[in-house]
């Protein structure tokens, strides 16, 4: 008997087909959590879209407040220079980029105190010397 004689094809073609049924069955499967996890992300994705328009938008926002502070902090700062409140540090493009620590008290609090002017510490977060 050969070897040819002695193979069930029977038994070959059961193995074939259940091989090449579980592939399909493994393939359908897959496929349809693989559809269905793209949905999912898709919905993430697109609500992810909308929170960042939303925080680009309030960044935008949040920025042209910044330069309005900015720009009432210079205007208050020069206004100090000016009236010999202060001594500025500026840049060699006349930007303010630091403050003197010596003020010069005016006012009630000057009539309390008679000593000279009153040091502070600038680098501070609590930047109110009285």
């Amino acid at each position: 008997m050969t070897l040819l004689e002695k193979i069930d094809w029977w038994q070959v073609f059961s193995v074939m087909v259940g091989v090449i049924l579980g592939g399909l069955i493994t393939w359908g499967v897959s496929r349809y959590y693989y559809q269905k996890g793209s949905a999912d992300l898709g919905k993430a994705a697109s609500h992810l879209s909308t929170q960042t328009d939303k925080l680009f938008s309030k960044t935008k926002e949040l920025e042209g407040e910044t330069k309005v502070i900015h720009n009432l902090n210079t205007i208050t700062l020069n206004g100090m220079s000016n009236a010999g409140l202060a001594d500025l540090y500026r840049d060699k493009d006349g930007n303010i980029i630091g403050l003197n620590g010596t003020a010069r008290l005016t006012g009630w609090y000057r009539r309390l105190r008679s000593d000279p002017p009153y040091r502070c510490n600038w680098t501070h977060r609590e930047v109110a010397c009285c």
